[in-house]
C-alpha cells in the first residue's frame, strides 16, 4: 500500500517529470516557430517584404514598378487625374486674348499602363500646353470641336506615354472665358 501511496503522490514521477517539462517546452518552441514562419509567409505574400521574384523579373530592376494586376477590388477602367491647366489661346491680336482653364482625367484599361502615364505626365502636359495655346476660340465652338480637342489630347498622350495607352480623356471641367 505504501508504494501505492507513492505513486499517487507523485514520488515515482521525479524520473519522468522532466521528459513531460522537455516534451511541453517542445510542442511551445515548435509553435513559435510555426508562429513565426505563418506570418513572415503572410508578409511576404501581402508585398510587405518587398517584391517577389516574379515581379522583378518582370519589372527589369524592380524599383518602382507597378505590379502587372490590380489590386483586389479594382478592375477597369483605371483613371489618371491631370492637374488643372490655364492658357491663353491664339486670338489674332495682343489687346484682349481669351483664355481656356481644362481639367482632365485620363482612362486606362491596363493597370500596367498607369505607371508609365504617371511618369510621363510632365511631358504630357508639355505637349498639351503647346497645343492648347496654338487654338483659336472659333476651335473650340460646338460639341464637334470638343470632340476634335478630345482626339487631339488623346493622341498627345499615347505619343508621349507609349507603349502605355490611354484608351480616353475625360474633360472635368472647362471653361472658355
Amino acid at each position: 500500500m505504501a508504494d501505492e501511496e507513492l505513486d499517487d503522490a507523485g514520488a515515482g514521477a521525479p524520473p519522468s517529470a522532466p521528459s513531460g517539462k522537455k516534451k511541453k517546452l517542445l510542442i511551445i518552441i515548435l509553435l513559435a516557430v510555426l508562429l513565426l514562419a505563418g506570418i513572415g509567409a503572410g508578409a511576404y505574400f501581402s508585398g510587405l517584404l518587398g517584391s517577389t521574384s516574379a515581379e522583378t523579373a518582370a519589372s527589369g530592376d524592380g524599383a518602382g514598378a507597378a505590379p502587372a494586376t490590380a489590386p483586389p477590388g479594382e478592375t477597369p477602367p483605371f483613371y489618371v487625374d491631370l492637374e488643372q491647366i490655364t492658357v491663353d489661346l491664339n486670338s489674332g491680336t495682343p489687346r484682349r486674348r481669351p483664355y481656356l482653364q481644362v481639367r482632365l482625367t485620363l482612362v486606362v484599361d491596363n493597370y500596367a499602363d498607369i505607371e508609365p502615364i504617371r511618369k510621363a505626365v510632365p511631358e504630357i502636359m508639355d505637349s498639351f500646353r503647346t497645343y492648347l495655346r496654338e487654338l483659336r476660340l472659333e476651335d473650340l465652338q460646338g460639341s464637334a470641336g470638343v470632340h476634335r480637342l478630345r482626339e487631339e489630347l488623346l493622341y498627345r498622350v499615347n505619343r508621349q506615354a507609349a507603349p502605355a495607352k490611354a484608351q480616353n480623356v475625360l474633360f472635368k471641367d472647362i471653361l472658355i472665358q
